[in-house]
């Protein structure tokens, strides 16, 4: 059984909540169905913590050294390729997110127009960091 953190258990319900249509209605797993969205939404959550994990490397290391061209185009293809993803994976939640940022800080933040969760200083303008 693959143990997952509490961040990532309120990332996956951040996505539920705002697919639910922002009700805040208490998650009950009374069915099979039920359960299976939210395994789906927990796998969902790591990820989207991998993708940020990622993005947040590639932007240290362009902020902390000299790149090249080729580097440069380089990490600008994986990072789209990798907002491309964050964007296939939130498109059943009806959620957007923005991506970049301060490298000190998440480099994906999900929007949630519905519920206006939000775990930054930024309040709901920054949305849900990952």
């Amino acid at each position: 059984m693959k143990t997952f953190t509490a961040d990532t258990l309120e990332t996956a319900i951040t996505l539920l909540c705002e697919w639910n249509h922002g009700s805040r209605t208490r998650i009950a797993l009374e069915s099979s169905t039920d359960a299976q969205w939210l395994r789906q939404a927990i796998r969902d959550a790591r990820e989207l913590e991998r993708l940020e994990k990622g993005l947040r490397r590639r932007e240290e290391y362009a902020c902390s050294y000299p790149m090249t061209e080729a580097e440069a185009a380089a990490r600008d293809r994986k990072d789209d390729k990798a907002a491309r993803r964050v964007a296939a994976i939130l498109k059943p939640y009806g959620m957007t997110a923005k991506i970049g940022g301060d490298v000190r800080g998440s480099q994906i933040h999900l929007m949630t127009p519905k519920t206006e969760r939000s775990n930054t200083f930024g309040g709901k303008a920054t949305g849900w960091a990952v």
